[in-house]
């Protein structure tokens, strides 16, 4: 909330001004960059009382495949460059692995993300006829991201929910656009969009845990429902186990929010 008031705060200053422009954007960005999910499709092949046999099979995703909603104002410093600041929310696709029984049964679990992100960027301005390309470039500012994985989502009466949240994520976007003026003021654009971004979360936490049809997440101990990924950590095995009053604690993992993808902008001038 702090950045998103950073960034619209001295927007009143020149908000009377004629090279301002605002514009609200939309579209859909496919996965660029896909990173492995942990484990992948598990399916049990062979099955005896002494001995299990599964095969794994990799499955990569990017979180940042799903629908871009956004605002950015843009400020006209000469009459082909523009700076630009924005804001845009992330609803990444959903993406499922499975564990296959021997006897075809199946578990699912599902994966997906949210995140918002502010945008600081530059855009230089090519006139052709009376309308115009142009491209942009910018830097990525992630926060309050979220990878949201369902356990044994096929199953209503039997499955838990973990998000992966905390931290901020870094990274690059560019466009490629082209547009045509509706009028004096308004205008529209269609634009290839393109996203490098990664995010590690600092922790993770059960917020639902379905058993029978209950919700006994209160139950879990701290172990099993907190956990916090760091960069390195020490561990001394004993024994007398693992202690489960304590949250778990593992190490940080880089996730995929690259995109590529296609927007559709509509654009005021103040």
């Amino acid at each position: 909330m702090k950045i998103i008031i950073f960034l619209f705060s001295f927007l009143p200053f020149i908000c009377h001004s004629q090279n301002l422009s605002l514009s609200i954007e939309s579209g859909y960005g496919f996965e660029l960059n896909p990173m492995p999910i942990p484990e992948g499709n598990i399916t049990i092949i062979a099955s005896t009382p002494n001995s299990v046999t599964r095969q794994f099979s990799l499955v990569k995703h990017s979180y940042g495949e799903g629908l871009n909603i956004g605002i950015v104002a843009h400020y006209k410093i000469r009459s082909n460059i523009e700076i630009g600041l924005g804001l845009s929310q992330l609803e990444g696709k959903k993406e499922d692995i499975t564990l296959t029984d021997i006897n075809g049964s199946e578990r699912v679990d599902l994966f997906y993300a949210k995140m918002a992100r502010a945008i600081g960027e530059i855009k230089l301005v090519f006139p052709l006829d009376k309308n115009y390309i142009y491209t942009r470039l910018g830097g990525v500012l992630g926060f309050n991201g979220k990878i949201i994985q369902d356990i044994n989502s096929n199953n209503i009466n039997n499955w838990s929910r973990r998000v992966f949240s905390g931290g901020t994520s870094l990274g690059v976007t560019f466009g490629l656009g082209y547009q045509i003026n509706i009028n004096k003021r308004l205008s529209c654009s269609s634009e290839l969009r393109f996203f490098s971004q990664s995010y590690a979360p600092l922790k993770s936490e059960v917020t639902i845990a379905i058993v029978n049809g209950e919700n006994r997440v209160e139950e879990l101990s701290e172990f099993f429902r907190y956990t916090f990924n760091v960069e390195e950590f020490e561990r001394t095995y004993t024994g007398g186990g693992q202690s489960l009053s304590e949250p778990a604690v593992q190490l940080k993992r880089f996730h995929s929010f690259s995109s590529i993808g296609l927007n559709i902008n509509l654009t005021y001038k103040l």
